[in-house]
């Protein structure tokens, strides 16, 4: 099942702000990234007067507004969906959903803390994978400083990701060849950019099987 991790805390406790600074830690660690920002009021992603919104105003549901580089859904729900629902749905395809909120969910979560601003704790200890920002001296959840997202990556990764990290196996003559660190890194890197430009290709893919076999060379 995708591992889902809430970042909570109060408002203007900095929880986005630490959230663009732990996605791309994760990323650099070979982790592909979902995340969902929750919130308690109605959202629009899309313009009034433009004609994807027209069409949503006279009942088209759901109504897409897709270029070349991007795709935006909306659909009309009867009730909220719960981030379980949302991962199954559309996060089929990365290791870890992070998500902005559901303080109240049932899912491990991450206090960002700040003193002078959050008033007193929103969780109980046994919900949460790490407390982040200012001591609370009562905790006994891992602490991270606010600038340690190196530190809570290593965490999760080896709470939540150590079976998901992306791996490169190459054998040669039915024999394993190891790749590692930097091997691993170039290796992988090299084979999904000549994957890139080839026709038929799928961005992202979650499993590639390469053959090949040199042909004779007699004469």
């Amino acid at each position: 099942m995708l591992p889902i991790i809430s970042i909570v805390g109060h408002s203007n406790v900095g929880k986005t702000t630490f959230l663009e600074r732990l996605i791309p830690e994760l990323r650099s660690r070979g982790y592909r990234v979902g995340a969902v920002k929750h919130s308690h009021h109605g959202v629009d992603l899309d313009t009034p007067g433009t004609d994807s919104h027209r069409l949503a105003e006279v009942g088209a549901d759901p109504v897409a507004l897709a270029s070349s580089g991007r795709l935006w859904v909306a659909h009309a729900l009867d009730q909220e969906l719960p981030p379980q629902a949302i991962a199954d749905l559309f996060f089929t395809d990365v290791d870890l959903m992070l998500t902005e909120g559901y303080k109240r969910g049932s899912h491990p979560k991450i206090e960002v803390w700040r003193h002078g601003v959050s008033d007193a704790p929103l969780c109980q200890d046994w919900e949460l994978v790490a407390r982040v920002g200012d001591v609370w001296p009562s905790s006994t959840a891992p602490h991270f400083n606010i600038d340690d997202v190196g530190g809570v990556a290593a965490l999760i990764e080896e709470r939540f990701l150590h079976q998901r990290k992306e791996s490169l196996y190459i054998s040669v003559n039915d024999k394993p060849v190891v790749a590692e660190g930097f091997a691993q890194r170039v290796g992988g890197q090299t084979l999904m950019g000549l994957l890139s430009t080839l026709k038929g290709y799928t961005p992202d893919p979650s499993k590639v099987v390469v053959q090949w076999r040199k042909g004779d060379s007699g004469g």
